[in-house]
């Protein structure tokens, strides 16, 4: 899901409207009056209106559904209707409707989400968003919980409602509506920072203090130019814009700490695993760095975000950050560290920080990335060493790897992770980003050492190719028996490879339903021409369950 936790869940419908409305149509007098139409479309409906380009594809190719305010009056309303849908009975617990929406150039109106029931007339509400947001030509993700214990079948229903300006349009794509067992189990506010700092504690012991402020910081080539949550405001006065934290580096000298926590977080259930989301700017020639980590983190299963140097190359751009804890029922702050380093161009800003809970099913220990330290890898005998290196994660000089130069002997970096008591075995998958300069057959071997027995994951790379690229690697998968749930990790490296990198490595360890060894999968190796990764969607269609017989419309194309 968006915090990156694995959920047991069925996606019961998604729509991208590229070859037509994917089952939607237009409703009329469905919950009063409804006097216009979604229609179809792609490419840019207006210079001053609407997105540049479709979300599924990126490109004026694409497609996407919309209303067009400008032709209509004051209090329209266009009800758009989804396909019956079907509720798995083992699902009903949680389900969430996921969209993508614009709606550049209103300055009022409002864009309604609701479902009802199948055989009931009384609407239930799941989100609603007003005009004004001015989310300039790209897409802004939605997400709204509809309620709990739904009917096995219901509708889903986009209404937009038109304003005295008539200057905008509602544009929406690439729904998804996902019904879950087990999953969010506690989620709490979002911290959005607008009027206040959002319950979000200066501490007493470091040099000074987090701000909050909304628009650009003062020094001019560093800090975002607006906050997250509303984006740019370029369509209202400056006086409506909303607020983040920063650090401004004109109030330290180089080395010196701005340290401000959450309040405090409690998850409903001792086995919980929690996610923490948020959104940071970089931007300026003199960044220092950013820590996030629980103020729990020495005592408990967690993971810590850092990042080193400028990230960003603007002030509109900003990044997602994620970082897990496993509190095992203790409450827990977020601590949020920001050091300067030796100019005042050194800006560093966060907004929307989230957090979920979640009762864990798969153990996801999150990509060790050792921007913060070398997170519990050990070099044995020399050879290896975490350093300073154009690497994976950021695609930055500024971030870091292991590193280890050419050797005529075995190089061992190892690590040892202990899995949560199970009842059951653990089916586990390892992936690890490779980079070498000059790259050497099988100069790299993996293995698993689980009690007694030793597995190779890995032996590679296959071919002499690739040289100077970051590669990623899929390695065999393993099983840790429940009565033993400690494993160690190995990468032997030889050869004359001159340097060879690892960066990124991730371990996902799943509970085995069925006790019988699953057969184990062949590693591969995928190469990629730039050292960051690229998300690529791929539209996929989801089949639908036929609607009962109602007075529709399609939504025409334009």
């Amino acid at each position: 899901n968006e915090s990156g936790a694995y959920d047991t869940c069925a996606i019961i419908h998604y729509a991208n409207f590229e070859n037509g409305p994917g089952g939607w149509s237009n409703y009329r007098n469905l919950v009063g009056s409804d006097s216009r139409d979604w229609k179809r479309t792609n490419g840019r409906i207006s210079v001053t209106r609407g997105p540049t380009n479709d979300h599924t594809y990126g490109n004026s190719s694409g497609y996407y559904l919309y209303v067009d305010e400008l032709r209509g009056s004051a209090g329209q309303t266009a009800v758009l209707e989804s396909p019956l849908l079907t509720t798995p009975s083992s699902f009903q617990e949680d389900c969430t409707v996921q969209f993508y929406y614009n709606m550049r150039g209103l300055l009022g109106g409002s864009l309604e989400v609701y479902t009802i029931d199948l055989g009931s007339v009384t609407k239930s509400v799941a989100l609603k968003r007003n005009g004004g947001q001015c989310t300039g030509t790209g897409w802004r993700y939605a997400e709204a919980r509809l309620r709990r214990g739904m009917a096995s079948q219901f509708k889903l229903y986009f209404k937009g409602t038109t304003s005295a300006a008539l200057t905008g349009d509602f544009v929406i794509d690439d729904v998804t509506v996902k019904c879950c067992t087990g999953c969010s189990n506690t989620s709490f506010p979002l911290a959005t920072f607008t009027t206040s700092s959002s319950g979000y504690i200066q501490a007493t012991n470091d040099n000074f203090d987090w701000k909050n402020t909304k628009g650009k910081t003062f020094t001019t080539f560093t800090g975002p130019n607006f906050d997250h949550t509303l984006g740019q405001m370029s369509c209202l006065p400056s006086s409506a814009s909303s607020f983040y934290m920063y650090i401004d580096a004109n109030d330290g000298n180089s080395g010196h700490q701005a340290v401000m926590s959450s309040p405090l977080y409690t998850p409903a259930q001792a086995t919980d695993v929690c996610f923490i989301a948020f959104y940071y700017n970089m931007y300026g020639s003199a960044i220092g760095s950013l820590k996030v980590a629980s103020n729990l983190a020495s005592t408990i299963d967690s993971s810590a975000f850092c990042r080193n140097r400028q990230q960003q190359t603007s002030g509109t751009i900003w990044q997602k950050g994620l970082l897990w804890v496993r509190p095992s029922g203790t409450s827990f702050k977020v601590v949020f560290t920001g050091t300067t380093l030796n100019a005042n161009r050194g800006d560093i800003a966060i907004d929307d920080v989230g957090i979920s809970c979640y009762p864990e099913t798969c153990v996801d220990f999150f990509p060790a990335t050792f921007e913060c330290d070398s997170d519990g890898f050990l070099a044995l005998a020399g050879g290896w060493s975490r350093r300073k290196a154009l690497d994976h994660t950021t695609g930055l000089s500024s971030g870091y790897v292991f590193n280890v130069w050419n050797s005529a002997t075995d190089k061992l970096l190892t690590l040892r992770k202990t899995l949560p008591n199970r009842v059951t075995s653990s089916k586990c998958s390892l992936e690890f980003w490779l980079w070498m300069t000059v790259p050497v057959v099988n100069a790299l071997r993996t293995t698993a050492t689980h009690g007694v027995i030793s597995t190779q994951l890995y032996q590679g790379p296959s071919s002499a190719g690739n040289a100077g690229k970051w590669v990623k690697v899929k390695a065999k998968s393993f099983t840790v028996s429940f009565a033993l749930n400690i494993v160690v990790l190995q990468w032997r490296a030889r050869g004359s490879y001159t340097a060879l990198r690892l960066d990124d490595v991730r371990i996902v360890c799943c509970p085995v339903v069925n006790q019988t060894r699953s057969a184990t999968t062949t590693p591969t190796t995928t190469p990629t021409t730039t050292p960051t990764t690229t998300a690529t969607k791929t539209p996929t269609t989801t089949p639908t369950t036929t609607p009962t017989t109602t007075p529709t419309t399609t939504p025409t194309t334009t």
